[in-house]
């Protein structure tokens, strides 16, 4: 046996472990943010109960001041990774405020991020979860905007 299927051959898996990359929107709102973790002893498809709150430095994101700079992120849907392939996972993540001690003393309790616009959504969808929802999507291309505009214009003389 030629030495590098031995070598293949002789090693177990003894782990199951998921990469997951965990994906959110940054600051400025325009650009998506992402870190990967390791998953270990997963047994099965990934799933939200299978992920842990994660945090990040927001100070490099535009999402927190350098001084007080942790924000959390908290797992809301997760995905098969195309790019990866195989158990591996993306997990569209929320942005949270971690909780802090205020100046009297009271712990407060983790908020929503200002920047995420994921938990309004959700709970709009969810005081309208008896209904049907209807999605629509429009892209108008400016170019072909103006195109038409001038085509319009020429073709008028």
């Amino acid at each position: 046996m030629p030495w590098g299927r031995l070598r293949f051959s002789i090693l177990t898996l003894t782990l199951i472990v998921s990469f997951t990359r965990y994906v959110w929107i940054g600051g400025s709102g325009l650009d998506l943010r992402s870190k990967t973790r390791t998953i270990r002893d997963v047994k099965g498809p990934v799933t939200l109960a299978d992920l842990p709150v994660w945090n990040f430095d927001g100070s490099s994101t535009g999402q927190a001041p350098g001084e007080d700079s942790e924000v959390f992120l908290k797992p809301a849907a997760v995905f098969k990774d195309p790019f990866r392939g195989g158990g591996n996972v993306l997990v569209m993540c929320e942005t949270w405020l971690p909780p802090y001690i205020s100046d009297s003393g009271v712990v407060t309790e983790t908020a929503p991020h200002p920047s995420n616009t994921r938990n309004p959504a959700r709970i709009i969808f969810d005081k309208a979860a008896a209904h049907e929802t209807w999605y629509d999507i429009q892209h108008i291309e400016p170019y072909s905007f103006i195109v038409c505009i001038l085509l319009y214009h020429f073709m008028s003389y």
